[in-house]
């Protein structure tokens, strides 16, 4: 019950310490459409509603291994380290879309660590299990192939690997995971996994 209980605080911490890098993001995203980045936008949107669900989340039934935790964060903010200077941004737009609509979908339900809120199962989750996923790797793909930058691929690479991990993770956590991987059978890319 202590060891629960020290969990579930962590969890909180992580989540208001997320919240408020969250709003730091928000804050940058602007200043970038001020000047005439118009995927920037919809970035600060995702951020500000990463930041209000990270604090207004449902109830945890059952917590990840904090480990898992680590890795599921460094995941999150990978795609920060991404060069982006010479990319089109507009390739990664169809991949931002799918990320900000699963987002706003899974709503309450949302947590960065692998986190028992329940199974959603509507709009984009009723056709794959992980479309934010899926969503934020279809971005970064279309930011390497618009950049030609040896070092994007090897964060998207490192990315995938974490991700992966992620899944795993987060799908032995939830309850009742299992009855909804069978109703839904692709996890990341339809028809291959």
């Amino acid at each position: 019950m202590l060891f629960r209980s020290m969990n579930i605080l962590l969890s909180e911490i992580t989540n208001m310490l997320g919240a408020a890098f969250f709003v730091f993001l928000f804050i940058i995203r602007v200043m970038q459409f001020s000047d005439g980045n118009i995927t920037a936008i919809l970035l600060a949107l995702q951020a500000a509603l990463a930041a209000f669900l990270l604090v207004m989340h449902k109830p945890v039934e059952r917590i990840g291994h904090p480990l898992i935790s680590m890795i599921a964060w460094l995941c999150a903010l990978l795609p920060l380290v991404f060069m982006v200077d010479r990319a089109n941004v507009l390739y990664s737009l169809p991949g931002l879309l799918l990320a900000l609509w699963s987002l706003i979908v899974l709503g309450f339900s949302f947590s960065i660590a692998p986190e028992d809120r329940g199974v959603v199962i509507r709009a984009p989750y009723s056709f794959i299990r992980h479309p934010m996923y899926l969503g934020e790797s279809l971005s970064l793909l279309g930011l390497c192939i618009s950049s030609e930058n040896l070092w994007n691929w090897f964060v998207l690479l490192l990315f995938i690997c974490l991700l992966v991990v992620r899944i795993h993770a987060e799908e032995r956590v939830i309850a009742n995971y299992e009855r909804y991987g069978k109703s839904v059978r692709w996890r990341l890319i339809p028809f291959i996994w």
